[in-house]
């Protein structure tokens, strides 16, 4: 769920920004999605890696997003 709300606030987002700009807004248009595609695949690898310090755990612990690890055991 997260992926896809992330997905349609990018999206969101960037047709805004391509309308002020008078860019082009047609999602088949590579000047579109290319910049789509370029901020998730960087922002994917930064949040990646941001994901295992120990900051980011304790943010997750409190928001309660992690599973709880019994959950793995039993797949």
């Amino acid at each position: 769920m997260w992926s896809l709300t992330v997905s349609l606030l990018m999206v969101a987002v960037m047709n805004g920004l391509y309308k002020e700009l008078d860019w082009p807004r047609r999602p088949t248009d590579p000047q579109f999605y290319g910049v789509l595609f370029g901020i998730a695949l960087v922002g994917g690898y930064a949040l990646g890696r941001a994901s295992g310090t120990g900051a980011a755990r304790s943010i997750a612990k409190k928001l309660k997003v992690l599973q709880p690890r019994w959950i793995w055991f039993e797949s």
